[in-house]
């Protein structure tokens, strides 16, 4: 089981991850 401090670090990767493959995809729509 994942302790809040890593479960709390993965969701902000995560996020960042989205955001990163959102400004990709919305570059590359344009």
């Amino acid at each position: 089981m994942l302790y809040p401090f890593q479960l709390f670090t993965f969701y902000l990767f995560l996020l960042r991850l989205t955001i990163i493959a959102y400004f990709v995809f919305t570059i590359n729509y344009i």
